[in-house]
């Protein structure tokens, strides 16, 4: 005759299940957080290329949006800036900032860069900008959009060289840890932005690993 669970076994498996449950819910909410974070920062500069992108157009002029960083920190800052008669470029609109820890990542996948854009363009500083720091001087590059709906790259002594054809442009997001900064490893949670150089059009193309 088939016995049943005693109370006790039924007891422990209880507590088993319930164990388990405690380790990975956390586990599971806390994944789902990063990953709408990570979206969040996404969403972010994709609102702020687009509204670079209208500014040239509708205003004849030619507009940048500048990546900051401070000092032994990672790229988490952006500003619109519009070219002035002079030719010189002014501040649109207040820094916007990545929240939550979330950062442009320098890492490195399978030898290339994850973020192209900040790897291959031209780092400047930038004693101009007072709102990050009163004591570093912040780095930056940029993007440049032109009426005719191009975009040009930064490149040494501030030239300019459009992408190649097909070339894309990438910006990585990640979820900078505590005492991370110089982390050049993907972790296992980001997201990557693509750029394309003839529409200025941008696409979330890749989340996780």
């Amino acid at each position: 005759m088939k016995q049943g669970f005693t109370m006790i076994e039924m007891l422990i498996v209880i507590g088993i299940a319930g164990l388990l449950l405690a380790i990975t819910v956390p586990t599971l909410t806390g994944s789902n957080i990063e990953a709408k974070q990570l979206k969040q920062g996404a969403s972010l500069i994709q609102d702020q290329i687009r509204y670079a992108k209208t500014l040239a157009i509708t205003r004849n002029i030619e507009t940048e949006i500048r990546f900051y960083r401070l000092p032994n920190e990672a790229f988490r800052h952006l500003q619109i800036f519009l070219q002035q008669e002079d030719f010189t470029f002014k501040a649109q609109d207040k820094i916007r900032s990545l929240k939550n820890n979330i950062v442009i990542s320098e890492a490195t996948s399978q030898g290339d860069p994850v973020s192209s854009l900040a790897s291959n363009s031209k780092i400047f500083k930038s004693n101009l900008i007072k709102a990050l720091s009163k004591s570093q001087i912040p780095e930056y590059f940029a993007l440049r959009f032109h009426p005719n709906r191009k975009i040009i790259q930064f490149l040494s002594n501030e030239k300019e060289t459009p992408l190649q054809e097909n070339q894309q442009w990438t910006i990585t997001l990640i979820k900078q840890k505590k005492n991370n900064s110089t982390e050049n490893k993907l972790p296992n949670n980001f997201i990557t932005i693509s750029i394309n150089p003839d529409t200025a059009e941008t696409q979330q193309y890749s989340l996780g690993k």
